[in-house]
């Protein structure tokens, strides 16, 4: 039985004829996975995240949270991502909201509408996709179809790698273990991923729910197994090529890219269609290292349908779902939570969720859920996916307690230095899309006000330094081309500027300096952070695993610890810095195999 046997993901699914069609180029925002760092900032009444580097936003909201005789957790949590749904509004179990557990996940290729094949790798047992290398680790090549049928999708057009959604821990991109990582457990077990999370994944040779082939057992830093072994799969946008008859343009292919970076594929005639599916891989049991475990019991009549979470000391949790298949109520012993839900031409939103003492959470987000992006024809370049076009949005939140929140997003371009150059053309000399791109376009946050009874409105808003992207061809040297950007944030009482790197495969995404005061002329604390980017004479490995996405940012593959950080404030300057006295010689950096400083030093001056 192949993976594409499974039946949907719970939650509204629109027909694939509704769905929008994408090209490569408009997914760019995909490969940067330092996209997915988040972090609270500042009044995070209404469970928001948002990562600076790109100003995307997110939210999250724990409903029930039971406690226990372990750490374990035992809950209902809820998230809300800021994004581009291509006309998939609500695929969540909460509608247009998710249920938050931990799992894996893959966009996959379709091949067909009749004829799925979901999580798959390029071996001749492709649904042995946990026992692989870094060669074998991607997809095959798909199958198009539409009036190019015939010709095909690569795996790097569709698909951007595999991860690991951990609730309170983001998301971080699987990697096939390096050898040079000392770090894996050393119970017996063979591990294939790792995550730069220090999580390491062995194989279940079977699924839990009867699809064909193997499955994942993670272990966590703390020694925590998570069995991820019950598939799923959902819809995911179609993507799509335009090409054009030989009398527009020409054609030509080649073994290697040339020495301009440009790289021309065979012509081919009409558009071509790839049908994707996101394909997760949900939890059965997580178990600590004393033995403790957690369940997640599914429908077995609906896959991927939680109806209950329960532990071995008694904790439990039961879920119930209306007739179009969100979830209407979460209770917890004698105490309910109930979920109302809205329905039009969009999809499914969820309004309100009422807590047992009848306080109540009320959502209008339809200006966040239907958030898209388009790019006029013809404008794409190597240097960008092309002229922007598409709507920003805005929603509100309301707090049990009254207070409302209104948060503000619109498109916003970043750019990144030191690049290759490398570009994939298509007829006409047409560019389709850059093998590593120089700016990618996100949703992101520009304004955020809180008010309510008795509360003092409170705005915050966000300012994206312009984008400037660099190929590393243009940038001879570590100075020659710009390879910073900034962020400023002015809130109630409090100016902040953020710098981050935005050098590729070296600091991308790195906060490198925090200014804040009353204004920029007007500052009270700066903090520089230095980074130790170079693993060579370090005591952790150079290379903790080998991304197959090789039109990733990199960024997860390696260690880069914080070195030094340098605060001044009101006239002094305050220093923590690790020590360079350690290794056989006595100069080296004091990190330990994890990257973690074993010894520092704190120092201020002047000297008080």
């Amino acid at each position: 039985m192949l993976l594409g046997s499974m039946i949907a993901w719970t939650g509204f699914s629109q027909p694939a004829s509704a769905q929008t069609q994408k090209e490569t180029h408009e997914e760019y925002a995909k490969q940067i996975k330092t996209a997915e760092a988040i972090g609270a900032l500042g009044n995070d009444l209404f469970g928001e995240q948002v990562n600076l580097y790109t100003g995307s936003l997110s939210f999250t909201v724990t409903d029930v949270s039971l406690r226990g005789n372990n750490a374990l957790p035992v809950e209902i949590r809820r998230s809300f991502k800021v994004e581009s749904r291509d006309s998939l509004y609500s695929q969540g179990a909460f509608g247009d909201w998710e249920l938050d557990i931990p799992y894996l996940y893959g966009t996959f290729a379709r091949k067909t509408l009749s004829s799925e094949v979901g999580w798959q790798v390029r071996t001749l047992t492709p649904n042995a996709r946990c026992s692989v290398n870094v060669n074998t680790a991607m997809p095959p090549d798909a199958e198009a179809s539409g009036s190019g049928s015939g010709n095909y999708f690569e795996a790097e057009e569709f698909w951007a790698g595999n991860s690991l959604h951990l609730p309170e821990g983001g998301d971080q991109e699987m990697l096939l273990v390096a050898s040079e990582n000392p770090s894996k457990p050393a119970d017996g077990a063979t591990y294939y991923w790792t995550t730069s999370g220090h999580w390491f994944f062995s194989c279940l040779a079977n699924t839990a729910n009867g699809i064909s082939g193997e499955a994942f057992l993670a272990r966590g830093p703390d020694g925590t197994t998570y069995r991820f072994d019950y598939p799923v799969k959902r819809t995911a946008p179609s993507l799509m090529r335009r090409i054009y008859s030989a009398t527009e343009g020409f054609s030509a292919s080649a073994a290697a890219p040339p020495a301009d970076g440009i790289i021309v594929q065979p012509m081919a005639a009409n558009e071509l269609i790839l049908n994707r599916q996101e394909v997760r891989i949900l939890p059965t049991r997580v178990t600590d290292r004393f033995g403790n475990w957690v369940d997640y019991t599914y429908d077995a009549a609906v896959a991927g349908r939680l109806n209950r979470i329960s532990s071995s000391d008694g904790r439990q949790i039961d879920l119930t779902y209306n007739a179009n298949g969100q979830i209407a109520t979460a209770t917890a012993g004698t105490r309910t939570w109930t979920y109302a839900y809205t329905t039009d031409t969009t999809g499914t939103a969820l309004t309100t969720v009422t807590l047992p003492d009848n306080g109540r959470w009320s959502y209008s987000l339809a200006g966040l859920r239907t958030l898209y992006v388009t790019y006029l024809p013809d404008t794409t370049t190597c240097e960008s996916a092309g002229d922007v076009g598409g709507s920003g949005g805005t929603g509100t939140l309301t707090h049990p307690s009254g207070a409302s929140g209104s948060f503000t997003v619109n498109w916003v371009r970043h750019g990144r230095s030191y690049v290759p150059n490398g570009c994939v053309m298509g007829g006409g000399g047409r560019v389709r899309y850059a093998v590593i791109p120089q700016t990618f376009d996100t949703p992101s946050l520009t304004s955020k006000q809180i008010s309510g009874p008795g509360i003092t409105t409170a705005t915050w808003t966000y300012a994206y330094s312009a984008p400037t992207g660099s190929w590393s061809q243009s940038c001879p040297t570590p100075t020659s081309c710009v390879r910073t950007k900034t962020v400023t944030v002015n809130g109630p009482g409090e100016w902040l500027r953020y710098t981050f790197g935005t050098k590729v495969f070296e600091d991308e995404g790195k906060l490198l300096k925090t200014e804040r005061g009353g204004s920029a002329s007007a500052l009270l604390r700066t903090d520089e952070t230095t980074y130790q980017l170079s693993a060579t004479g370090m005591a952790y490995p150079p290379l903790l695993g080998r991304s197959p996405n090789g039109r990733g940012d990199g960024m997860s593959q390696y260690h880069a610890p914080q070195r030094k950080v340098v605060t001044t404030q009101q006239g002094t300057v305050f220093t923590w810095q690790v020590d360079a006295t350690c290794g056989g010689n006595g100069t080296t950096l004091c990190f330990d195999t994890f990257a973690r400083p074993i010894k520092v030093t704190r120092s201020s001056a002047p000297s008080p």
